[in-house]
This record gives C-alpha cells, structure tokens and sequence, in this order.
C-alpha cells in the first residue's frame, strides 16, 4: 500500500507542477507582450508626433505617393526589443466635396493627407503583432493640386469580391517610388496625386494563404499577352486596376485501375491553376503551373501542396495506360479536375491497363456529340458473359465489372437511355488488349 501511495502522491504533486508551470510560462507570455506593445506603442507616438512637426509639403515618405520627408520602414531597437517600424502617407479624396470620379467630379482631389504607423515586432507590414497608429494632416490654406491622376488598386478574390488586408507592393522606378501599403476594408488602396505615366506602376500583391499575384509588361517584353499588365496613370483622370488573387490549395492525386486497385508510379505532366495571359499567336492559355516528367509514388499517389486555385489539366506518359477518367473532373474534358479556392482534396485518377482484354464502349448523342449519363450497357456474347453498366459523366462503360479479363471474341452491344432511341445492333471485337468503341443515340424514344 505504501508503494501505491507514493505513486499517487508522484501523480497528483506532477499535475500540481505542470499547472503551476502552466500558469506561470502564460503569465511571462502576456508580460512579455504588454512589454512589447508599450514599446511600440511608446515609438509609434514618437514617429507621429515627428510627422506632427514637419511641414506640411514634407509630409510623405521618400519613396511614396506622396513624396516627402519621413522613412517607409525603419528598424529601432529599445530595451533590447528590435522593432520595425512601417509609415505609409496617402492623399486622401473627401467625398465632403465630392469625389475624383463622382458627379460633380471634384478637380482636386488630393483633399488632405492621412499617417499611418505601424510598430511591430516582427518584420512583416501586416503582423499581428503590432500597435497602428492613423492621423490626418489637413493644408495651411486652401487646397492646392498636388498634380497626377488617381491610381484606385482594387484586390479581389475569384468571386469579385475585395480581399481586406492584403499586402500590395507598388513600384515605379521612373518617379522613384517604391512603397508597400495594406488594403482597407474592401480590398481598395486609394493613391491620388500619383505621377502620370503608362504602364509604369508595378504591382505585387500578396497575403498568407494566398497566390502571389503580379503585374507584367506587356507582350514582346513578355513572351505572352498577361492578364495583368503593369498599371498606368492618367493625368486628372481616375485610373482603375484590379487584380485577382484567392486562397491557396492542396490536393492529392491517386491513381487507381476501375476496380479500386492503387497503380504506381504512373508518369504525368500537369498544367493549370491561374491563368496569368495568353499566347499572342494561338490565344492558348499560359498557366501560373506547368509541371512535366511527375510520377506518383510506390503507393500510387502524388501530393500537391500550397497551389493554385483554378483548373488543372493531365497528360498521362505511361504508354501502357489510358486514362477513363477523373472521378470529379470538369465534363467534358475527362483529362481535367478543378480547385476551388481554400480547399484541401483528394482526386482519383482512373486508368485502364491497355494490356488487359477490356473494353470501354462511350455513349454520345448523334446530335453534338454530348456524352449520355446514366445510359444502360449491356455486353454479351454466345459463351455466356453477360454485364450491364450504367456510364459514368463522360458517357463511358468499362468491360469486365471484375477481373479476369474478356475471352478474346466477338461481343454484342445493347443501350437504352432515357430520352433516346434504343440501340441493340452494335458489336464489339476483343483481342489481347483494350478495345474501344463509340456509340451515338439519337434523340426519341
């Protein structure tokens, strides 16, 4: 008994231990951040009231819009804390007198100027961690045309719709601009009095769980025509860019015989996800990834992560195996899967072993060569196989429904579909491998 008391007096004194040891490392923790926002805080006020004291013509930052006195990124060590400081100045177009863009249009829209500084401890514009603070700077007087246009950058996920707090980095080499600036609340980044220039303004825009997005040059500086040309700016004009981005994805392939058994080491290439521009000459889609010579592994899967969004296109290189489908690809392209934005999924890729005495037998309907779903197939021949399918979404029935493979002979065909005439007059001829054969219904009953 004693033993097994001391054993429990061991337990119980370890949970003491461990929540004691819990309660304390919390309590550093929450120290430790107090301390950190207090410095941040304390150097943020500091930067502000610098901003305070400056003319206000000189109240911008070196390499932004507007241009002006004050650093964009600094980095300051206090009380053996390093902390990053970011200070981004934007004019700002009151809808007080009207807006650049809104009726009447209002000439000058560079109204006033707004600061935001961030202090942070770590070395990322849109850290958690961090304190903000925003201040308005109006004119001595009455406002003066700062010159320019207005550059309105609008970030947006594939639905339309604006993605806040994403990270825009902006880039113009001939006006010495260089500035990284976050989205508001509905994915916009407003820039009046920005120099006028065409196709001067490069744009990356990028977030954690997102696809890096960026602007291109336009065709014969790149090899395509892309779909997000470097951005211009009109003098007195409201210049609208938007760029689409969305959250990444993660898939995984298997690739699998029509009876659920895993084959490895298939071979593939895969093209797909965003489509950044077109072939000048052909119009042919150039995509964000384009991967050649893959392979699945010994188990007969390939993992593809932080990816993407968008369609995905396969090329199956294993000259012995023919692709039947992918179980949720895009009709009617069998060879095709989507990715939709955020999502994590596996996709199974079907293969016939052109080796095996088989057949696949495919269902269109005569009048636009349409795949028919769901359409009845029976095949059977005079030594007594007899198998009906119902054809998957490409309109296809594979031939056996189980091993061992078809006797070499002839076979006949029978289809009934709804909404189609019936059709028992079609043959199929079996050999040593995998046969094929295509049949189209016409509409009636």
């Amino acid at each position: 008994m004693s033993l097994i008391e001391a054993m429990v007096l061991v337990f119980i004194f370890s949970i003491i231990t461990l929540s004691f040891y819990s309660v304390i490392s919390a309590g550093i923790r929450y120290i430790s951040e107090a301390k950190n926002k207090l410095g941040a805080a304390a150097i943020a006020n500091e930067k502000m009231e610098i901003a305070r004291n400056l003319d206000y013509d000189d109240i911008g930052t070196t390499t932004g819009i507007p241009s002006g006195n004050l650093l964009e990124k600094e980095v300051i060590t206090k009380n053996s804390r390093t902390y990053y400081i970011f200070t981004f100045v934007q004019y700002v177009d009151d809808p007080f007198d009207s807006t650049a863009g809104g009726s009447p249009k209002d000439i000058i829209p560079s109204d006033y100027k707004r600061v935001r500084i961030k202090a942070a401890w770590e070395d990322d514009i849109d850290s958690p961690k961090s304190v903000s603070l925003v201040s308005t700077f109006p004119p001595k007087g009455i406002e003066t045309s700062a010159g320019g246009g207005v550059l309105s950058i609008n970030i947006l996920n594939s639905k339309g719709i604006g993605i806040p707090q994403a990270k825009v980095h902006i880039k113009n080499t001939f006006s010495g601009i260089d500035i990284t600036a976050l989205t508001d609340d509905t994915g916009n980044i407003m820039l009046p009095a920005a120099p006028a220039g065409i196709r001067r303004y490069v744009i990356e825009v990028s977030k954690d769980g997102y696809l890096l997005a960026t602007t291109m040059p336009p065709y014969n500086q790149t090899p395509y025509d892309p779909v997000d040309v470097h951005a211009s700016v009109v003098k007195n004009t409201v210049n609208m860019k938007a760029i689409v981005t969305d959250k990444l994805v993660s898939f995984k392939l298997r690739f699998r015989d029509p009876f659920g058994v895993m084959i490895p080491n298939i071979s593939f290439d895969m093209k797909g996800g965003r489509i950044l521009g077109n072939i000048h000459s052909s119009g042919e889609p150039v995509y964000v990834y384009n991967g050649t010579n893959l392979a699945g592994d010994s188990s007969g899967e390939k993992s593809f992560d932080d990816m993407s969004y968008g369609s995905y296109f396969l090329v199956i290189k294993n000259s012995n195996y023919a692709l039947i489908r992918i179980d949720s690809g895009i009709t009617p392209d069998k060879s095709a899967f989507s990715a939709v934005p955020g999502e994590s999924f596996e996709e199974n890729v079907v293969l016939a072993d052109k080796s095996v005495a088989s057949a696949i037998v495919t269902i269109r309907n005569k009048k636009d060569s349409s795949p028919i779903t769901n359409a009845v197939v029976r095949l059977y021949n005079s030594s007594g196989y007899d198998a009906t399918v119902n054809t998957d979404g490409y309109g296809q029935a594979y031939f056996p429904t189980a091993m061992p493979a078809l006797a070499a002979g002839t076979y006949s065909i029978n289809v009934l579909a709804s909404g189609f005439k019936s059709d028992n007059a079609q043959t199929v001829s079996i050999s040593s491998g995998l046969a094929t054969k295509a049949i189209n219904l016409s509409e009636g009953s």
